[in-house]
């Protein structure tokens, strides 16, 4: 027996919303001044870019790195600082999610260049140019060993 035959239909005639109804075009977000004195945000408790590309959980992973990092050279001293001790961990977090929200933009505003993007021969390469492979690649061969080294 077919699931609708065995599901009552409801009679939704009368009914109505119970609280208005409101249409959200941007759910991003972003904090300002997330770290300082004993304290730092990473991921999405600091930024959010767009739910669509999931960049979030890379972040999220990516950041408390960062933060390790960031935390272990302040408490072993190697940051001497009376203001905020974290302000390095911050503008490199802000740098990257800063690219990544242009790109993402640049998807969203021209369409067709994201379509060319996905029927690329090599699906691999788009797969991991919308996952971020590609550019953590890159800052792999790029980058010291720490972001925060000189």
């Amino acid at each position: 027996m077919p699931l609708l035959r065995r599901v009552p239909r409801a009679d939704c005639s009368r009914s109505h919303p119970q609280e208005p109804i409101y249409a959200i075009p941007n759910f991003s977000y972003r904090v300002q001044d997330y770290t300082g004195k004993g304290f730092l945000c990473i991921g999405d408790s600091r930024r959010f870019i767009d739910p669509i590309f999931a960049y979030g959980v890379y972040f999220g992973i990516q950041e408390s790195e960062f933060a390790a990092q960031a935390i272990a050279r302040h408490f072993s001293g190697e940051v001497k600082s009376n203001g905020n001790p974290f302000a390095d961990f911050e503008r490199l977090c802000d740098e990257g999610q800063d690219v990544v929200e242009d790109v993402i933009g640049v998807l969203w505003e021209f369409p067709l260049a994201f379509q060319r993007i996905v029927t690329w021969r090599n699906k691999v390469d788009s797969l991991d140019l919308l996952a971020a492979e590609s550019t953590v690649k890159r800052e792999r061969k790029i980058q010291p060993a720490s972001p925060f080294a000189g």
